[in-house]
């Protein structure tokens, strides 16, 4: 959404499809470009399009920054449109692969807590944390603080 644009007055769709627009011009931002579309496309309620969105960034994962983020992403969106065995089925693979970055742990985890699957939410919360947060004597870094909360 364009910082000058009031959240109540956007068309999600129209967005989404300047933001598509805007990838093909700037590819070198594609990946943040398309995450945001997918994300208006969700919100104007075509989950189907927003999953092919994170299909073909995925597609072309070997030039992503946050691949787990994607999936995350694509695993969440999945579930909620009743794809439940193929979110579950990412999620246990984000899972298995452990990234080092906590965004996909949180998605995912939240994922889980919102259709009530409280414990391997809080076990996903849990293992997140004790994977990046190995020395409890420092300051944790800002971006675990979502893992701390969950």
């Amino acid at each position: 959404m364009r910082p000058d644009t009031p959240a109540e007055n956007v068309d999600h769709t129209a967005e989404a499809a300047r933001l598509e627009r805007t990838a093909g011009l700037y590819p070198e931002d594609a990946e943040t470009l398309l995450l945001r579309a997918a994300a208006h496309l969700e919100l104007s309620g075509d989950r189907p399009a927003a999953t092919t969105l994170y299909d073909r960034l995925l597609s072309s994962a070997e030039g992503l920054d946050n691949p787990a983020l994607v999936r995350a992403l694509k695993a969440s969106n999945l579930w909620e449109y009743g794809h439940e065995a193929e979110a579950r089925a990412i999620i246990e693979g984000i899972r298995t692969t452990a990234p080092r970055d906590p965004a996909p742990w949180v998605i995912v985890a939240e994922a889980l807590e919102s259709h009530d699957e409280l414990e391997a939410a809080a076990k996903t919360f849990s293992e997140a944390a004790q994977l990046l947060l190995p020395d409890s004597s420092e300051e944790p870094p800002p971006a675990t603080h979502p893992l701390l909360y969950g």
